[in-house]
């Protein structure tokens, strides 16, 4: 479950209640995670000792970098007794003073493990070193406080709200309490308190809050038993009436009271009676007041942690506040945050403390650690309230005992994923890893940290086309370099790297960051370090606890579903505690697919035998229609339920998606074959394969084991700079290959002012749809990408596929398609939405007349008749030239990675690179040249039934009959094949979305022959060994890349001037040939039309894993509100245009729930009572 990929299931059949809920929830979580980001670049005391260093050092040494420069102490035999940095130094100096540091045969060096005379910085000495200590301590404190003034004041580029288009730069203080501000806005929507103030009581409190009023606002102090009074930072009183006193008592009749605090948000209360008897209980009790105390001072809070008594003995005391409630709580933080500086420094002082603890408390509190921990203990309390009032019905209805046995089984499965994730450390990502990589070479080679993302290194680069030199400049961070590979370059364009002026040092050349690149090569590393942990026992027991935990999870959600009977869930609670009763049968294992040894991965089937009655369960998560959990009576049952999937789309391709990459060629083909005439499956068409284990741990171990395997075979297949056939030196031309494509890319763009086809049409129907509900007083917005349409009025499926494989169209895709008559748009077609958004203000027939007139298809031609095809236009030869190039550039790299993938030899790999090279565009100057190699070799235009498919081109030797010299070339392709053989081309038609990719190829009016020829082999299908000649036709030989671009356009010129009869086909004509000649064979590169729902996850840098166990996803309530929250922020119409505009905004809100997220689950939550009923606490007995 590292990802809200389940997030649609739910937010599916949420009402209109739900989803505004969930925009409320969205856009705190946006503020919050804004708040929190304020803080990201706040100074550390590191930073500002650093800075004293460096400017006192200006003169004295060659570089005034004091973490460059290190003070070792020589040991026995030239050896290293110890090695410390000047910046290290002199916050050891801060806390312990310099009479602990040594004095005799210690010097200043260069390097850190070094005590060569070489290294030695005569210059400077230790006596130097340790009176700049001496003077430096004195200043550094106030240094540090005066850093974080500058810090606070200084201006911050962000919107605190999404109306701000054009948003001035504010200073972050301002920036703050507008943050907050926001927070409290949407808090009060979700309050159901709030929302039955009256009118004068809501007026008071809106102008409390905007800074409207100062007047009856007070501040929160506590007076402890022995008098002494400590104030609370940032929690403030507000009352209805105002009182104009300076002391307010809780028996003063002031109307409604409301309470504002960093942890709880705003509260209202009836009186300040009541409000001060609440403050009363939350100290009195343990678990709820640490939410109170952390607002006081750490001088405050001293003493008080473990003196119960006193706490409990506090009284609340309300003084007058004369500014505005906001900008006292954003003073008071900055109050609190100097003054805790000051007192933990006192405290290491006086206690000697060691450095690493000293220097982690100073990090919590320049980062606001407890204001962050507060932010998101009011997120997860409006979750959880939220959570409560909309659970499934399964959930909501059940008993109290078995609602608490859920939460344990929850609970059970996070801290299991929890524990997994712990043991990847910084193989969880290539990034994290890549981060630890070069931080470890840094400091072997160098003696000091660097940040990776702050380095960066420029490489020039220029090549010929036909258009003239084409010049540009990769720049890129080293971190970037690092992961993605560095291209390589020529010297003589001087290729250079920028260090930060605190990071540098005089072996930071280009050099020595070409060898740090090369020798991390951190993409075969990084993979081969996650092979060698996932053989590790310790880890195999991780994924175990966690599969066996999903299983769990999933089993008694079933059964509360009514998905299982009493008697399938005790088979697996049975089976897992290996507890078997005499006279039973029972067994685990997998499932294998049509005669073969190909298992489907994630399937797991337990069985039960009684005498003569047999009894299955079938576990398959992810499982189409919505269910994990299956029960059945016999085996044929279990057989023909998954036989059933083959009926959709989704269902089939989950079933391809179970076996192997390697595999699903021929699986594809099997279950094409079903798909076309169900009759062929049969009940052994799957079978059931028992473990072989001595008991269910040494069964399930194999299951998860193998499901490793099956990860680990498929990324090395994906990945094919990763092959162990290639060389570093292949994997930097890959790179070269891939950054040219960028950038032409990028030119191309520059020159091409044109937006994407889906871009349009998804910005018109926007626009057309949404004046319409504005001007029949309807207020919501939609965004068509997330608006789905059964157009032929079929009943409400409760839970609709609105996945990317959906059947319905959206309103996007039908805006692209235009009005046709074959569509048969019923009057009571259904409109469904992926972000749960109430769409019963919308009538389907405006959608049907909008459609109608539209003709997009036709208007975007027209542009694109005059951008692409005058050949006397301005940028005609530069398009033609770039084009050419980029072609170049993806064949070789298309050859080079099925090279590195090992599906082709050497001497094909050869003879491919000089095919490609005698078609001229390469941009290379020392290409290899070798007639006699390609003699009688061409490259062609394919045709498949007589059509001519474009885009893609037969590689042939006419000499040669092995077959091996027959290639065809398939780009982009959905399996993944670049170049096939006759056979596979045989053996892959059939495989998912092939016949859609000849199809889409091949021009309009030939697209009827290509659908009866699928249709055809769909009714015999290929068997193995089975070939045809491969169609071309001599005269359509590509001789130049330049003058295949020519040869498209033509043939695009000749694909509209094709006459058309009727309307219907005349749009179809259009929209087909816009999207076809722009997306799938010119291949123009625009960027993507729009931000797609649930986008956002897929950047979380804090996922874990290569392998995504999601078993129990739909089982688990809680993450799938939180998932639609944070879902909507990032895709709903409003703030959508946040992300699309900074797609960093969008990565924050991730990155800071994500990371809360896990210690969030498994605590805080009381669902039920078990004062009576036993909670089943336990499932299995593995440890």
């Amino acid at each position: 479950m590292n990802d809200f990929s389940a997030v649609p299931r739910l937010s599916n059949i949420q009402t209109e209640a739900s989803f505004k809920a969930a925009k409320h929830l969205g856009s705190i979580a946006e503020a919050s995670a804004l708040c929190a980001h304020l803080t990201v670049t706040a100074p550390s005391l590191r930073d500002v000792a650093h800075g004293l260093l460096s400017s006192r050092l200006q003169g004295l040494v060659e570089y005034p970098n004091p973490d460059i420069l290190f003070l070792n102490t020589r040991g026995s035999k030239g050896s290293i007794a110890r090695s410390m940095s000047l910046t290290d130094g002199l916050l050891h100096a801060l806390i312990h003073g310099t009479s602990t540091f040594e004095k005799h045969d210690v010097a200043v060096y260069v390097h850190h493990d070094s005590v060569r005379d070489a290294h030695l910085i005569a210059s400077f000495t230790v006596e130097d070193a340790l009176q700049l200590f001496n003077e430096l301590v004195q200043v550094l404190p106030t240094a540090y406080t005066t850093s974080l003034v500058e810090f606070w004041t200084s201006d911050i580029d962000i919107a605190a709200h999404p109306s701000e288009n054009n948003h001035q730069p504010r200073a972050r203080h301002v920036t703050l309490t507008d943050l907050r501000g926001r927070l409290l806005t949407h808090e009060a929507a979700l309050n159901n308190r709030l929302k039955t103030l009256d009118l004068d009581a809501s007026g008071r409190l809106n102008a409390i809050v905007t800074g409207a009023s100062t007047a009856g606002v007070y501040s929160l102090s506590l007076t402890l038993p022995e008098g002494t009074s400590v104030a609370l930072h940032s929690v403030f009183v507000a009352t209805q009436l105002v009182e104009k006193v300076d002391v307010l008592t809780p028996d003063q009749e002031v109307g409604a009271a409301f309470l504002y605090t960093p942890a709880r948000g705003l509260e209202v209360f009836d009186s300040l009676a009541q409000l001060n008897e609440s403050v009363v209980q939350l100290l009195a009790n343990p678990d709820e007041q640490a939410f109170l105390l952390q607002n006081l001072l750490l001088a405050d809070r001293d003493g008080l942690d473990d003196n119960a008594a006193a706490i409990a003995g506090m009284t609340p005391c309300y003084n007058r506040l004369d500014d505005p409630l906001l900008i006292a709580h954003t003073q008071g933080i900055r109050d609190k945050q100097s003054a805790d500086f000051n007192h933990v420094l006192t405290l290491a002082q006086r206690t000697k403390e060691e450095m690493p603890a000293f220097l982690a408390q100073v990090k919590k509190i320049q980062c606001l650690d407890y204001c962050d921990h507060a932010l998101w203990h009011r997120f997860e309390e409006h979750c959880a309230d939220a959570r409560q009032k909309r659970f499934p019905d399964w959930l909501k209805d059940a008993d109290d005992w078995k609602k608490d046995s859920y939460q344990v089984f929850e609970t059970q499965h996070h801290e299991y994923e929890q524990a997994a994730d712990q043991l990847l450390g910084t193989l969880g990502s290539l990034k994290s890893y890549s981060v630890w990589a070069i931080d470890q070479y840094v400091r072997q080679h160098l003696g000091y940290s660097v940040d990776p993302q702050q380095i960066f290194i420029t490489l020039p680069d220029e090549f010929p086309t036909q258009a003239g030199t084409f010049k540009t400049v990769y720049k890129k961070s080293l971190l970037e370099f690092v992961m993605e590979g560095l291209p390589f370059t020529d010297v003589r364009l001087r290729p250079s790297v920028e260090v930060p002026a605190r990071s540098e040092h005089p072996a930071w050349t280009y050099d020595f960051a070409d060898k740090l690149v090369a020798e991390l090569d951190v993409r075969i590393n990084f993979g081969q370090a996650v092979r060698a942990l996932y053989q590790q026992p310790e880890m195999q027991r991780a994924l175990l606890h966690v599969r066996d935990s999903a299983i769990t999870l999933s089993a008694w959600a079933a059964k509360l579903q009514g998905h299982l009977l009493d008697r399938s869930e005790e088979l697996i609670r049975t089976l897992s505690s290996d507890n078997v009763k005499p006279g039973y049968l029972l067994s685990i294992g997998h499932v294998t697919l049509n005669g073969s040894s190909v298992r489907l991965k994630d399937l797991i089937v337990f069985h039960e035998v009684r005498d003569a009655d047999e009894h299955y369960v079938l576990y398959a998560p992810g499982a189409p229609g919505g269910r994990d959990m299956f029960e059945f009576s016999s085996w044929r049952s279990l057989s023909f339920e998954i036989g059933g999937w083959t009926k959709t789309a989704a269902g089939a391709q989950y079933l391809v998606d179970q076996v192997p990459l390697l595999s699903r060629a021929e699986t594809s083909v099997f279950i094409s074959s079903i798909t076309h005439l169900p009759s062929k499956w049969q009940p052994l068409s799957v079978r059931f394969m028992p473990g072989k284990g001595k008991n269910y741990e040494a069964n399930l171990l194999e299951l998860v084991n193998h499901k490793v395997d099956v990860h680990v075979a498929d990324n090395d297949v994906i990945t094919p700079a990763d092959s162990k056939q290639g060389t570093y030196a292949h994997r930097r031309s890959m790179v070269v290959l891939e950054s040219r494509i960028t950038e032409i890319n990028k030119a191309f763009l520059a020159i091409t002012k044109l937006r994407s086809f889906q871009q349009i049409a998804h910005d018109e129907i926007k626009r057309v749809i949404n004046n319409w509900l504005r001007q029949n007083g309807v207020n919501e917005r939609i965004d068509p990408d997330t608006v789905y349409v059964d157009v032929h009025g079929k009943p409400r499926l409760e839970l609709p596929n609105l996945g990317p494989d959906s059947p319905f169209p959206t309103l996007t895709r039908l805006a692209m398609d235009g009005y046709s008559g074959n569509y048969k748009f019923h009057q009571d077609a259904v409109l469904y939405s992926s972000i749960g958004q109430d769409l019963s203000g919308l009538p389907t027939e405006v959608i049907d007349r909008t459609l109608r007139v539209l003709s997009l298809g036709e208007r975007y031609m027209k542009m694109l008749e005059v951008e692409y095809l005058d050949k006397k236009h301005q940028y005609y030869k530069r398009r033609r030239a770039l084009y050419a190039v980029r072609q170049h550039c993806e064949l070789r790299h298309a050859i080079m990675s099925e090279y590195l993938r090992g599906r082709l030899t050497q001497t094909q790999y050869q003879w491919l690179v000089h095919l490609v090279v005698s078609l001229g565009a390469s941009g290379l100057a020392d290409e290899p040249k070798n007639a006699a190699l390609i003699k009688n070799s061409s490259v062609n235009a394919w045709y498949l039934e007589g059509r001519l498919v474009e885009g893609v081109y037969l590689f042939k030797n006419s000499n040669n009959a092995d077959p091996d010299f027959e290639l065809l070339y398939t780009p982009n392709a959905p399996d993944g094949l670049l170049f096939r053989t006759n056979a596979e081309l045989i053996s892959s038609a059939l495989a998912p979305g092939m016949a859609d990719y000849y199809y889409d190829r091949v021009r309009y009016k030939h697209q009827p022959v290509i659908n009866a020829y699928f249709a055809s082999l769909k009714n015999t299908p290929p068997v193995a060994g089975m070939s045809f000649k491969f169609e071309f036709n001599p005269a359509d030989q590509i001789k130049t890349l330049e003058r295949l671009y020519d040869d498209m356009i033509q043939r695009m010129i000749q694909d509209i001037d094709d006459q058309t009869e009727s309307t219907d086909e005349r749009i179809g004509q259009y929209t087909y040939i816009a999207v076809k000649w722009t997306g799938t064979i010119l291949l123009l590169p625009f960027p993507g039309a729009s931000v797609a729902w649930g986008l956002l996850h897929s950047g979380i840098s804090f996922q874990r894993g290569l392998i995504a166990y999601l078993d129990g996803d739909r089982a688990t309530a809680f993450p799938l509100f939180v998932g639609a929250a944070i879902g909507v922020v990032s895709g709903a119409d409003g703030i959508r245009s946040i992300t699309v505009g900074s797609p960093t905004v969008g990565r924050l809100i991730a990155n800071w729930a994500w990371v809360k997220t896990k210690p969030f689950l498994v605590q805080h939550f009381t669902i039920g009572s078990i004062d009576t009923t036993p909670v089943l606490t336990s499932y299995t007995r593995l440890n």
